[in-house]
């Protein structure tokens, strides 16, 4: 897969997409380095209080 900013809308919505997946890869990458649950969700994401 490529990307290419060139071809992207007005709204870098395929930008804002790219840089989502790529942090969301990474920070699992780490996760699994560090030796956390792979099942583990953040609190802020969950929606728990």
């Amino acid at each position: 897969m490529e990307f290419n900013p060139f071809h992207d809308n007005r709204g870098q919505q395929t930008a804002r997409l790219v840089r989502r997946i790529m942090y969301q890869f990474l920070t699992g990458i780490a996760m699994n380095k560090a030796g956390m649950d792979p099942a583990y969700i953040h609190p802020r994401i969950s929606g728990e209080p």
